[in-house]
């Protein structure tokens, strides 16, 4: 018999169960409990000293078991527990006329009131209790899985686990794998017709894990077979169909019953006894040759369709066919038996649940094994790998016996969502039936609100462990609602419990485990809500004039919408008012805040939020089901992903910049086609993402992503912005901690597909958390809710419910015992009681929805044809399809009429910021990195603007390829002409004249030379007779040109020009290659002093002679660039036209990349290459061609700023420097013209007056001087 629990005679020793109703108080009780445990203390009623009730010691908050079921409870338990043991130290410490002591709550000053009768001195009291709260951040406060690792880690001897166990998040990579190797291990080998039958069930492993996820947890209840390979199973599931077949189709033939029914069906056409067009003889004769071809094959099915409506008329099922419906042959012996042969055959063995169980159990088996190898646990692993310990017929004793000496008490909180496995532990530990002395066990739930069995929770063990305990205890008074909203949920369920099976269903003759017991208000004066001074009912409802379930959400929506833009304006207006949160003696306008919309399921937030939108009504979603991994955000952030991860695949960059994260217009899109510079750049765009990536992380990559395609910016502005927005830097985290167990890009986004097609709703880190902390109205799932509360609620889709189909295996069901039954195999009783289980939580579901609110509840019904299979319905105590009449003599419904009017609410305007103040420091010098690639050029302007020159900085810093890439030309390459094109590729080819032109390609080739200018290459050298004369090493360019080399050249041209599809122009580019490394340069406009012309290959030159990718910084003091340029066009190329420099300023450091600085015999060249393409042919790359492309590129500019480098590098490491003796000049390489008369070399070389004069311009004695400093 239960009784009401006094938190100071609670008995401290042996077992109990307090069941809790909603806003009873359970935390303050428990932080109570938790607090006397503490101070050792017991009274009884009269106030005495009881030792009996108090503990055998005084407890410290590392041996006091506290378990809870959420990281977020466990947080808050921590925190409650840890407040009121300071307050109760702070109320001892104080004396009795202290304003403290005044104002503490009656319990306290109780507690305090007998531990002075008992003597004890309250200062000592005092500092116990705040010795515990400092204590308090090694409480044993967790969860149960935490607490279950804290064991199997702690005493890993007795409960025989490895020590060092890693806790994983998921295990999915262990099904997965499992899943393959099942597939290989039992499916390849099949022959056809087996094969046949496996794909009846699942096709491929990831079909095979979608079908058996939801067995594994319960693998344990599935009747274990004796099958060792799929080859046996098929083999005895053809035994036994054979056993049923044969002998069935022996009857049919014995008896001749296909023949007697033709007879029949034409004997009564002949006499006209049918309906001639309704049932002719094609119709006829197509139901009697199957089942005449069946019966003498070995045909499994007769492969007629038993809902045409030929067979519902043969067999008497539809007796429309007859004209007379009373006539005896229509239900013939014939017609009988072909009902039944469906249902026999329907009913025949099949396959799939002794193959699921196979592969269950293999699967289970298998995961185990490797978890074992790799000495890693998931969370479910805890508790199994902790009750099997415990229940080991030599270890079990001791290791219980070590945990209760370490935690002598325990209290388990919520333990209404408690499953078998967790009940076993406790009770193996605690002994709840007959308790040791020196323990005390304490359950704390209500199983009222037990609607977690989806997570595995079970009510049944909770009703178990009802049974097991010493003592019940009810807590019977709520302190969160008002009284009137108490009375008409009171009300409500009352009604319920008077049906027969009571409010719950579990209700019998002897005995009701689940009862409602009314529960009393503990604020009497609280009010509730009030418009216009009224009070207004505490339980409404309006009644939606409809029996179809569509039309009852969508009309149900828009009155919930309606009625709360009706409050939040009257709220506005002060006319809708609430007590105050702080001080309930005042009043407060109803605001957004106040509300919150419960609902069952992602598809009806939806329709809610969309109806609260229409009405200008902004909303919060809340849902413990939803897995961030299957937001849209993560769809779209993947694009991004494997975009950044192939910046060169153009398919995957195409699919990035068309998402919506991306945020690109139509014809940006379209520009994409049309314009190749701004193609080009989106690729140079996605090359510097993947460098962050790699350098700096998938976090700082998608905060670059954020920022450089301004998605905040538009997300905040979008409907439902902040959500992608609160998602996509979710993903950020996770995907950056997935980063340190996955190398490279590629495996963190196999790792991220494989997360979106299987994730884990139950996994905390992955639920999407809560969008804004704006003061919105809420809208949350029934499940989120458990735990919450609301000063008004809103159900309108309370009617709505989901019926037991069986569509989702296994079916689970209990039987009287409260022993678990899983079924693969679906009968109609089955499912009956699967469907009476679904009600009874649905119940349950209900009664957590109702006593959410603190002020008021709003329910949406409706006439709704199966009402009564809902779990209002039963409450109701609807029997069939009801009437209006029905619903609106409910005495706890307030049937109000949804206002006519159309109300829509004006969110207040957000108090905007001031403007910043106007900083009084003065401008900053501008400084900063730039390069000669950032230098614009147009028409010659006709003055600069001074006071504008700050405003244009050039391009940061940037990399070598970077640098590449701008340098190269964009542009489309034109159509050529027929007359011109040139020849298919071959092997021989060596020319580069077809190959493709553009920034892309141009970086390509450079890297190729890059690449040969730093090999190593050992060659095994022969004598004249042929055999080995010693080892030779080459390197550099002369290692690449070896003959020899020709299979390293290959291998790196394949993997190079497979990743940009150029998989055709391996061998052309490896000719050419080759080629070019051997051929000698003629460097005729370069002659040395004594008129020598230089002539050299590249594979001529040592390591040591060369330098690649050389970088120089070149220090720049307000430098304007138009004084440069006209100084490099007056001293170049015979002052010819070109481009002009636009007005911009250098000030700080002038970065570039030489692509190979090369010395011969003394002197010093630098050399660029360049892959542009001037014509069709070798004729296309003559001197005065190459020179206007020097010209109209502004690659003199280029060059001249690289021999400066070379000369200030020279000047200062080399001795005696002389310009006109050690430096050569600079040769620009046209590298497609490399077969032409001309070689493709343009060359040139400044005079040493022109370079002094560029040095002294870019040092600090000639150099512009800094404009005055302006106030910002």
């Amino acid at each position: 018999m239960s009784q009401i629990l006094n938190p100071l005679t609670f008995p401290l020793k042996g077992s109990a169960l307090i069941e809790a109703s909603a806003g009873t108080g359970k935390t303050y009780t428990l932080a109570l409990l938790y607090l006397r445990l503490v101070l050792q203390h017991g009274q009884t009623l009269t106030g005495e000293s009881d030792e009996s009730s108090a503990f055998d010691k005084p407890l410290l908050p590392p041996n006091i078991l506290v378990v809870t079921f959420t990281n977020a409870a466990t947080q808050e338990l921590r925190e409650r527990i840890r407040l009121r043991l300071v307050e109760a130290a702070e109320l001892l410490s104080q004396p009795e006329a202290s304003t403290l002591t005044a104002e503490a709550d009656s319990i306290l000053l109780a507690l305090k009131a007998a531990l002075v009768q008992q003597g004890r001195a309250l200062s000592a009291e005092a500092r116990k209790l705040a010795l515990a709260a400092e204590w308090m951040d090694e409480a044993a406060i967790s969860t149960i899985h935490s607490w279950c690792y804290r064991i199997l880690t702690e005493h890993a001897f007795d409960s025989g686990n490895a020590f060092g166990q890693e806790l994983i998040q998921t295990d999915a990579d262990y099904l997965q794998q499992a899943a393959e190797d099942y597939w290989r291990s039992f499916c390849l080998h099949l022959d056809e017709n087996a094969l046949v039958q496996v794909f009846e069930v699942f096709s491929t492993p990831n079909e095979l894990i979608e079908k058996v996820k939801n067995l594994l947890p319960v693998v344990d209840q599935l009747n274990a077979g004796t099958i060792s390979d799929l080859d046996q199973l098929f083999s005895q599931i053809k035994q036994e169909k054979a056993a049923i077949l044969t002998p069935l189709k022996q009857q049919w033939r014995e008896q001749n019953i296909a023949q007697q029914l033709e007879d029949l069906f034409n004997q009564a056409a002949k006499e006209k006894r049918i309906h001639a067009q309704k049932l002719n003889s094609s119709h006829r004769g197509g139901v009697i040759d199957k089942l005449k071809q069946w019966q003498n094959s070995e045909a499994e099915q007769t492969g007629i369709n038993a809902e045409s409506t030929s067979f519902q008329r043969m067999a008497g099922l539809d007796l429309s066919v007859w004209k007379n419906e009373a006539d005896a042959d229509s239900q013939h012996h014939c017609c009988l038996a072909l009902r039944d042969l469906e249902q026999q055959l329907a009913q025949l063995p099949r396959a799939k649940q002794p193959l699921l169980i196979h592969a269950a159990q293999w699967l289970a088996e298998r995961i185990e094994q490797e978890k074992l190898r790799q000495q890693q646990l998931y969370h479910n692993d805890l508790l199994v790998r902790l009750d099997r310990a415990l229940q080991h017929p030599t270890r079990g004793d001791a290791l219980a016996s070590s945990i209760r000496r370490k935690f002598p008490v325990a209290l388990v909180d919520e333990f209404q969502d408690t499953d078998p496995v967790q009940y076993r532990i406790f009770n193996r530990i605690y002994q709840v039936q007959a308790p040791l002395p020196e323990t005390g066990f304490f359950m704390i739930g209500d199983p009222k609100q037990a609607i977690y069995a989806f997570r595995g929770a079970d009510i049944y063990t909770y009703l178990a462990a009802r049974q097991d305990a010493q003592r019940h205890f009810t807590l019977g008074t709520n302190f969160r609602s008002s009284p009137a909203l108490i009375q008409q949920v009171n009300r409500t369920f009352m009604q319920g419990e008077a049906l027969d099976k009571g409010a719950f269903l579990f209700k019998q003759p002897e005995d009701n485990p689940v009862p409602f017991l009314a529960v009393q208000a503990g604020k009497k004066g609280l009010t509730g809500l009030q418009i216009e001074g009224q009070t207004q009912s505490a339980q409404q409802a309006w009644l939606i004039d409809t029996d179809k379930v569509m039309d009852y959400r969508q009309q149900s929506a828009e009155v919930a919408a309606n009625e709360i833009a009706r409050l939040l304006v009257l709220g506005q207006r002060n006319l809708a008012t609430l007590p105050d949160e702080y001080n309930p003696e005042q009043r407060a306008p109803v605001m957004p805040k106040d509300i919150a919309v419960l609902v069952n399921s992602g598809n009806e937030a939806q329709i809610i939020a969309e109806a609260l939108y229409q009405r200008g009504i902004a909303s919060v979603y809340l849902s413990d089901r939803s897995s961030v991994y299957q937001s849209a955000a993560a769809a779209e952030l993947l694009l991004l992903l494997r975009a950044v991860a192939n910046p060169l695949d153009d398919r995957r960059l195409k699919q990035a910049l068309a998402c919506a994260l991306a945020g690109y217009s139509v014809l940006n899109l379209e520009r994409l086609n049309c314009d190749e510079l701004y193609w080009e750049a989106q690729i140079e765009r996605f090359v510097q993402l993947q460098k962050i990536w790699q350098y700096q992380g998938v976090l700082a990559l998608i905060y670059q992503l954020i920022e450089r395609f301004q998605i905040a910016q538009r997300l905040l502005l979008q409907r439902g912005g902040e959500r992608h927005l609160t998602d996509l830097l979710h993903l950020g985290e996770l995907l950056q901690q997935a980063s340190e167990q996955f190398e490279g890009e590629q495996a963190l986004i196999r790792y991220f597909e494989e997360a979106q097609l299987n994730p884990d709703e139950h996994n905390e880190s992955q639920q999407q958390r809560l969008e804004s902390d704006r003061e919105l109205v809420k809208i949350v799932t029934i499940h989120k809710s458990k735990g919450l509360e609301y000063p008004l609620v809103f159900l309108p889709f309370i009617c709505n419910y989901r019926q037991e189909t069986g569509k989702y295996l296994p079916v689970k069901t209990h039987n009287e015992q409260g022993e678990l039954a899983v079924h693969l195999s679906l009968s109609t009783d089955i499912l009956q009681k699967a469907d009476e289980e679904r009600l009874a939580e649905d119940l349950r579901k209900l009664y957590v929805a109702l006593t959410r609110a603190r002020y008021g509840n709003w329910l949406g019904m409706a006439c709704l044809e199966q009402l009564s299979q809902s779990a209002i319905g039963y409450i109701l105590g609807i029997k069939t399809a009801p009437t209006i009449d029905d619903l609106s003599t409910q005495s706890c419904l307030q049937l109000i009429t949804p206002s006519t009017e159309h109300f829509h609410y004006q969110a207040p305007q957000e108090a905007r910021l001031d403007a910043a103040r106007t900083s009084q420091l003065k401008r900053l010098t501008p400084w900063w990195i730039a390069s000669y690639s950032a230098i614009r050029y147009g028409q010659k302007s006709a003055e600069v603007v001074s006071d504008k020159r700050f405003d244009q900085p050039l391009m940061e810093e940037e990399s070598a390829s970077q640098a590449t890439a701008r340098e190269e030309p964009s542009t489309a390459e034109k159509p050529i002409p027929a007359a011109l094109m040139m020849p298919p590729l071959s092997a021989q080819t060596r020319s580069l004249h077809q190959f493709p032109a553009g920034s892309k390609y141009g970086t390509f080739l450079h890297s190729l030379l890059e690449w040969a200018a730093g090999q190593t290459f050992l060659h095994h050298e022969q004598n004249g007779q042929g055999s080995q004369s010693g080892q030779k090493r080459y390197k550099g360019f002369a290692a690449t040109a070896h003959p020899d080399f020709q299979k390293e050249r290959l291998d790196m041209l394949g993997k190079r020009c497979n990743l940009r599809q150029l998989q055709d122009w391996v061998y052309p580019l490896n000719n050419w290659l080759q080629d070019f490394i051997r051929q000698p340069w003629q460097l005729n406009a370069l002659p040395e002093i004594d008129g020598t012309v230089p002539s050299f290959a590249l594979a001529d030159l040592k390591p040591s002679q060369i330098h690649i990718e050389m970088e120089f910084l070149l220090q720049s003091r307000f430098v304007q660039s138009t004084e440069l340029d006209a100084l490099v066009i007056d001293n170049t190329l015979a002052k010819a036209p070109r481009p002009m420099a636009q007005p911009s300023l250098l000030n700080g450091l002038l970065k570039g990349f030489i692509d190979l600085v090369l010395e011969h015999q003394g002197r010093y060249y630098v050399v660029d290459w360049k892959s542009n393409k001037l014509g069709e042919d070798d004729q296309a790359y003559t001197e005065s061609a190459m020179r206007n492309a020097m010209l109209d590129h502004r690659y003199d500019l280029q060059y001249v700023l690289y021999l400066l480098a070379l000369h200030r590098q020279l000047k200062a490491r080399l001795p005696n420097y002389d310009y006109d003796l050690h430096v050569g000049g600079a040769v620009y390489v046209f590298l497609r013209g490399n077969q032409s008369p001309s070689q493709g070399l343009f060359m040139d070389r400044p005079s040493k007056a022109f370079i002094e004069q560029l040095d002294k311009l870019f040092s600090a004695e000639q150099s512009c001087q800094q404009p005055a400093q302006e106030a910002v």
